[in-house]
């Protein structure tokens, strides 16, 4: 999934009095709010600003209203994306001004999907079984090479299944198969306060459980941000 991002509004410039995060002469207070293409509010975002000499990096994730705040140093131009699980594209450049503050500035970003802070996993199970099966290793792979570099990035995975069996065993399935996922993970090296498994069961379907091709897209694993 490829997400494109572009500005909508350029840094606006004015001194920051009562907030939570306090600028300094150094460090300004970036006041980010992330919008889709349509003009609503986009929360779950990652957006990521790296200096390109350093190669430091901020990272946020907008909230249920869109919004996030983070303290961020001055006198960088800064290489700014939105990003999903799979990757981002058209790097946008930040340009904080010289040490000179305190300052607060506002951004307003939009991208064109709304939904990278969830993904469908692409593993599978044994049946009736949190066995994962041999060739679903490589997504966790990915998502462990996704995660390793943003060491705030806490996500929560969930387990989902079809209306077959009872609510109870669906419910118990789908705990034990994303605490597999997570096994996996932290077997890695991720560590534990970073992940949280959760088993739904049948109780957030996305298909009718009337066909098997239903059924089929009803049991899957998701993986969503939840904290950075």
């Amino acid at each position: 999934m490829k997400l494109k991002t572009t500005i909508l509004a350029i840094l606006i410039g004015s001194v920051c009095w009562a907030q939570k995060l306090v600028p300094t002469d150094a460090t300004a207070l970036l006041k980010v709010k992330v919008i889709d293409v349509e003009g609503k509010i986009a929360p779950g975002q990652l957006v990521t600003f790296t200096n390109p000499k350093t190669k430091e990096e901020y990272n946020g994730v907008s909230n249920d209203t869109g919004y996030f705040e983070m303290l961020i140093p001055q006198g960088v131009t800064y290489e700014m994306v939105v990003s999903g699980f799979s990757g981002a594209e058209n790097i946008n450049q930040i340009e904080m001004p010289s040490p000179g503050g305190p300052y607060s500035f506002d951004l307003t970003v939009t991208t064109e999907s709304t939904n990278t802070s969830i993904m469908t996993l692409d593993v599978t199970y044994k049946t009736n079984s949190a066995e994962l099966e041999p060739g679903s290793y490589s997504a966790i792979d990915d998502l462990y090479e996704w995660m390793l570099p943003k060491k705030d990035i806490k996500i929560e995975i969930s387990g989902h299944t079809d209306s077959d069996g009872s609510d109870s065993n669906n419910m118990t399935l789908s705990q034990k198969r994303a605490e597999s996922v997570k096994t996996y993970l932290l077997k890695k090296g991720i560590d534990t306060k970073r992940i949280i498994a959760k088993g739904l069961g049948e109780s957030k379907p996305i298909a009718t459980n009337e066909t098997a091709e239903g059924k089929a897209k009803n049991r899957r694993t998701e993986v969503r941000i939840i904290a950075h």
